[in-house]
Order: structure tokens, then sequence, then C-alpha cells
């Protein structure tokens, strides 16, 4: 327990058998990518990539999953759909979109090759289209 608290607690606090309340829960992501890359969108001074982080700091629990037949049908031509959690494979994908997510299963990925578009991760799409130009995003 220690270590997990290392550098989040203070020294003199570690010693107690019992922690004081306002060191008990840490609603902190343990993954570190993950800590960056909500720390990179935060710092973005676009409004849509903060409303990302925001959503993206919530328990995973919560992410959405979406099926590529609601992309296909809410995904206008030349945008580009972003989902802020997995990407499902029911449905298939008619047009060349490019697909942003937290995850995608194995099916859709290829799925949306096949059909001419690119499945990229919320941190390589953030490199790409920094000022969230033509996204939308899907729930």
């Amino acid at each position: 327990m220690e270590r997990m608290l290392e550098g989040l607690v203070p020294k003199w606090v570690r010693g107690f058998k019992s922690l004081p309340p306002q060191y008990k829960k840490t609603k902190m992501k343990t993954n570190l990518q993950t800590r960056e890359t909500i720390a990179k969108l935060n710092k973005s001074k676009v409004a849509m990539w903060k409303r990302v982080a925001k959503e993206f700091d919530k328990p995973t629990k919560g992410y959405a999953r979406v099926n590529l037949e609601k992309i296909t049908k809410v995904v206008r031509e030349g945008e580009i759909a972003l989902v802020l959690g997995k990407v499902l494979s029911v449905g298939d994908i008619r047009k060349k979109t490019v697909v942003g997510a937290f995850a995608f299963s194995e099916v859709a990925k290829q799925k949306i090759i096949a059909a001419g578009g690119e499945a990229l991760t919320i941190q390589e799409l953030f490199a790409k289209n920094p000022k969230g130009s033509k996204v939308r995003l899907m729930k």
C-alpha cells in the first residue's frame, strides 16, 4: 500500500495504520499512459478536447459502447467519429470514415480498415487533429 501511495500522500501520513479521510480514495487513473493523455487533453485550449478529457477521466465502467451501425447512421461524409469508449462490430460501415476511440474490437477495426477508413486511438487522433475540427463525439 505504501508503494501505491508514494508521491500522493505526505510522509508523515504513511506511518498511520488508518489513513485520514482525504487520503483514502484517490480518484486518479492508475494507467500512466491514460493519465498522460488526460493531462495533454486538458492542456489543450480547444473546448472539445477538454470535454473529452473530462469524460475520459471517469471510470471505464461508464465508457460508451458504440456499434459500427450507429457510426454509419450518425457520421456525415468528411467528419471524424470520436467514440468515448469502445467501438463494437455490430453492423457494417459503408463509407470511408476516420474513427477515434479508447478501444476497438478486433472485428470492428478490420471492418473500418476494409471500408477504407482509419481506426485511431484518442492519442493518435489528438496528434492528427489538435484543433478538433469536423469531429463528432459519440456516446
